[in-house]
């Protein structure tokens, strides 16, 4: 290729097409002929970087199965993977939180999104992750991925069957959300229980019957409901002919599920009482606990301030308590007594 000579400094350009792509060095000869036919070169190596190497991201579908669900959120979203070394990564969601890493010799790269950074609700949400080399080029990855954060309805027990063993069957409204069941006893030890479901139609329930062991007086039945983004939502369906029976929210085993509703229906006279930690450690990230039962059932709260606002479940209204200083609700329906003693102010409901 001929070069373009202006006085003594000379320039030569070669085409894009001519060069190689990736990363290697290439040798290159310059020869120079003066006027009287007088011949010189020059040799020298050039090196070729058009690549971003070994870009990829790591770890499978984003939060296992492509759905972060709430509580997944809660724990934070970590990417990784690996890049060419002394490079740089920004990951950005399409919610506009970005983060950006310098990745170091090892090659590999990892950032993580806080709770804050993601979204709630349902919503489809993609990531983009860019790496940069050292030699300015630039590879995109981008990935799509769903955000679920919104827990399963509360189950409500509709209906009841029990024996002289104990509990033996319930009844619940039709959903598609996923039921599993666990007994925990009195002495805090705990056993799954296995349920055939069947669909009434004619009251609109699904019906789950009770195998072996059954729900004996004295136990307390916990419903997990799950959907299909992995969250999940439980209630405790306390199990107690006896008359006063006292409900004990530091038996062992509870501290383990995010309960969103506790339904003394089924005990009467029941007494609950809850103290703000307590409200904070048996529920989620909503801190939210619904209370469901009858007027002859007497709930305990500490401290509880009603705050004026009342909620709609299933036809029947629910009153709003401020329990403690983090922002934790009992929500408690018309029928239920609260004797929220010690520092309270609001009205009896």
């Amino acid at each position: 290729m001929a070069a373009t000579v202006t006085g003594t400094t000379w320039t030569a350009t070669l085409p894009a097409g001519t060069l190689p792509a990736g990363e290697r060095t290439v040798g290159i000869t310059a020869m120079a002929t003066d006027a009287v036919g007088n011949t010189a070169t020059l040799s020298g190596e050039v090196e070729i970087d058009t690549v971003v190497r070994n870009f990829s991201r790591t770890g499978g579908e984003i939060g296992g199965d492509g759905v972060l669900s709430a509580a997944e959120v809660a724990q934070d979203l970590t990417l990784t993977g690996i890049v060419e070394p002394n490079s740089t990564v920004q990951v950005r969601l399409s919610n506009g939180a970005t983060q950006s890493v310098s990745v170091g010799a090892s090659g590999r790269w990892s950032v993580s999104f806080d709770a804050a950074d993601l979204p709630a609700g349902e919503r489809d949400m993609q990531a983009t992750i860019t790496a940069t080399d050292r030699a300015g080029n630039r590879a995109t990855i981008t990935e799509t991925f769903a955000v679920g954060t919104v827990a399963p309805e509360t189950s409500t027990v509709e209906s009841f069957a029990s024996d002289a063993r104990g509990l033996r069957r319930i009844g619940t409204g039709v959903t598609d959300d996923t039921y599993a069941f666990l007994r925990i006893n009195e002495d805090g030890s705990s056993a799954g229980l296995t349920a055939l479901r069947t669909d009434d139609t004619e009251f609109g329930e699904m019906s789950f019957t009770f195998g072996s062991g059954a729900v004996p007086d004295g136990s307390y039945l916990v419903i997990n409901t799950g959907d299909a983004a992995g969250n999940t939502t439980s209630t405790l369906l306390v199990v107690d002919n006896t008359s006063a029976a006292d409900v004990d929210l530091s038996r062992a085993g509870l501290q383990q599920f995010d309960f969103s509703a506790i339904d003394l229906t089924f005990a009467p006279d029941a007494g609950l009482t809850i103290t703000a930690a307590q409200l904070q450690g048996l529920t989620g990230p909503d801190r939210e606990l619904i209370v469901n039962g009858d007027s002859d059932d007497t709930v305990t709260a500490r401290g509880a301030v009603d705050t004026g606002d009342t909620v709609q479940i299933d036809g029947q209204t629910y009153a709003v308590y401020a329990l403690g200083s983090h922002g934790a609700r009992l929500i408690l329906d018309d029928d239920t007594q609260l004797n929220a003693w010690a520092g309270w102010s609001g009205r009896w409901p």
